[in-house]
C-alpha cells in the first residue's frame, strides 16, 4: 500500500512523504499496512491472538505482529516481524503531498438526504408562501368586486328613488320648482299676493 512508506517513515521517527485524507466519513476500519490498521473514531470489539476480548471506542492505531480479529474480522499480518519503534513523530519531518478528499457512499447518502430535505423545506415554504399571497390578492379582489357592486346597486336605487318621486310629483300636480302646489299664475300682475 502507498500509506504504509509514510507510516513507516512516521514509527520510525524518518522523513515522512504522506498523502492525507479528510477522515470523518471513512471506513471505520482501515489497513494501512501488514501488521497496521486504524479504527477510526468507531466502537470496536479487538481480540489479538487467542487473548481476551477487549472493547474500545474512539480513533487507534492497532499495531499487531500475527493475527488479529476486530470486531469479528479477521487481520494478518504477512510481514510477521513489525519494525516499527512507535514514537511521537516530530511535525517537522513530515511533507504532505497530496490531499484526498474520500467519500463512502453513505456519506454520500446522508448528504443527498440532507440537500432533499432542504430542497423541500424551500418548496413547501414557497408553495405555503404562494397560497398565501394568492389567498391576500383574492380576497383583496373580492372586497373591491364587492365594493363595486354595492356602490352599483345603491346609485341604481338612488336613481329609481328620485325616477318614482318624480312620477308621483307629477301625479298629484305637484312641481318640485314651485312651492304653490302646481298653480301656475298667467296674469301679468298679481300683487295682492
Amino acid at each position: 500500500m502507498s500509506d504504509s512508506i509514510c507510516v513507516n517513515a512516521l514509527f520510525n521517527n524518518g522523513n515522512a512523504l504522506c498523502k492525507k485524507t479528510s477522515a470523518f466519513h471513512l471506513d471505520p476500519i482501515r489497513v494501512i499496512d501488514d501488521g497496521a490498521t486504524i479504527i477510526n473514531n468507531h466502537p470496536a470489539k479487538v481480540i489479538e491472538g487467542s487473548g481476551p476480548p477487549s472493547g474500545i471506542n474512539g480513533t487507534f492505531l492497532v499495531l499487531f505482529e500475527d493475527k488479529i480479529f476486530i470486531n469479528e474480522t479477521l487481520f494478518l499480518n504477512n510481514k510477521r516481524n513489525i519494525k516499527i519503534n512507535p514514537q511521537t513523530p516530530n511535525s517537522h519531518k513530515i511533507k504532505f503531498t497530496d490531499h484526498t478528499v474520500a467519500l463512502s457512499l453513505p456519506y454520500l447518502k446522508h448528504v443527498s438526504d440532507r440537500n432533499l430535505d432542504h430542497i423541500y423545506s424551500i418548496k413547501s415554504q414557497l408553495y405555503y408562501d404562494l397560497k398565501a399571497s394568492t389567498f391576500s390578492l383574492g380576497s383583496i379582489l373580492l372586497i373591491l368586486l364587492l365594493t363595486v357592486i354595492f356602490y352599483t346597486v345603491y346609485k341604481k336605487r338612488q336613481e329609481r328613488r328620485q325616477v318614482k318621486e318624480l312620477v308621483l310629483n307629477l301625479q298629484t300636480g305637484r312641481d318640485a320648482c314651485s312651492s304653490r302646489g302646481g298653480i301656475v299664475s298667467t296674469s301679468g300682475a298679481d300683487s295682492s299676493v
